[in-house]
């Protein structure tokens, strides 16, 4: 119970409160990302020095899942770090190198879907790289595209969603599990179709009600709003 809890509990709810995740479990990324910044000289002269050898090293361990299991100290979080890191330090414009994949990019994405669903279908759960090279894949599509569709000026940066973002990310978590069980009660007895609308549904709900609440605090508390967002 909370109330025979001692430092070392309250501690966990922000570091491993169940099954290696944060109590409010978003925050896992910002609790590894905190734990990589820790190894930032390192990792920046492993890059340097290695170069595209020390990120192909990493992404192999993640995307092999060869790490030890310990909350916190997450090869995701180091692998996509150094990822981001190599493209700073060495210059390279990583929308202008996705850009001719995106078409490569989006039919080895459809592929990969249909064999994720297979693999599913068929409760094969030994195969977790393939969902790591998905995830690969989906950003290549994805950022490629929406680059494609800025330089056309199809699309259009919108500074103020940009700026929810964060807000949308640090307080989605816990309604979003609400709602999934309320709508989960509230539709039995389940069927595929309800759970599909919810499974779309919800994420827009708790987002739209995200970005208004984000919307209210900026007009009417900048100052605190600015405080919690870190300044973005």
């Amino acid at each position: 119970m909370i109330v025979d809890y001692g430092w070392l509990d309250w501690m966990n709810l922000f570091w491993n409160y169940r099954e290696g995740m944060p109590v409010c479990y978003q925050f896992w990324f910002i609790r590894d990302l905190i734990f990589v910044v820790l190894f930032v000289p390192v990792l920046y002269y492993f890059i340097k020095y290695c170069k595209a050898f020390a990120v192909v090293l990493l992404g192999g361990l993640w995307l092999f899942d060869l790490w030890f299991d310990m909350p916190g100290v997450n090869i995701a979080a180091f692998f996509f770090f150094s990822l981001g890191a190599w493209f700073s330090i060495y210059r390279h414009d990583f929308t202008t190198i996705f850009l001719p994949l995106r078409w490569l990019a989006t039919f080895l994405y459809l592929i990969l879907m249909v064999v994720g669903t297979l693999l599913w279908y068929y409760k094969v759960s030994d195969c977790s790289w393939i969902y790591n090279v998905g995830i690969i894949v989906g950003l290549l599509t994805i950022v490629s595209w929406v680059a494609y569709n800025i330089e056309r000026n199809i699309l259009c940066v919108n500074t103020f969603l940009a700026g929810s973002a964060f807000f949308v990310y640090a307080y989605h978590g816990m309604p979003v599990a609400f709602l999934t069980k309320y709508w989960v009660r509230l539709c039995q007895p389940a069927s595929e179709l309800t759970m599909l609308t919810g499974y779309f549904l919800i994420p827009l709900l708790v987002t739209g009600i995200g970005i208004f609440c984000y919307s209210l605090l900026r007009k009417w508390f900048p100052a605190f709003t600015n405080l919690i967002m870190g300044g973005r």
